[in-house]
């Protein structure tokens, strides 16, 4: 099992750190979804996010006793709401 918590929140000795880890707040926030019965289209409704680009920072932990196999985020392309992009423009 691996304990994730912000940098700054700290952990005692029985803890390994096993990873650092940064999440980057996104361009845009979901602030609702829309959902068309006739076409049983889900889509969600978005706002500009004032914090993005915000980087937070997080230390992942292990117990001691168990594996010390870093950990990472992979990082995955964002895929665009083809459903909001006239929205966006």
């Amino acid at each position: 099992m691996t304990l994730i918590l912000p940098e700054d929140f700290g952990a005692d000795d029985r803890y390994q750190v096993v990873g650092n880890l940064t999440r980057v707040e996104a361009e845009t926030l979901v602030v609702g979804y829309n959902f068309d019965l006739r076409t049983n289209e889900l889509s969600a409704e978005r706002v500009p996010n004032p914090k993005a680009g915000t980087q937070h920072q997080f230390v992942a932990h292990r117990l001691k006793e168990q594996a010390s196999k870093p950990v990472s985020m992979t990082g995955i392309p964002v895929q665009h709401d083809e459903n909001n992009l006239a929205d966006e423009e």
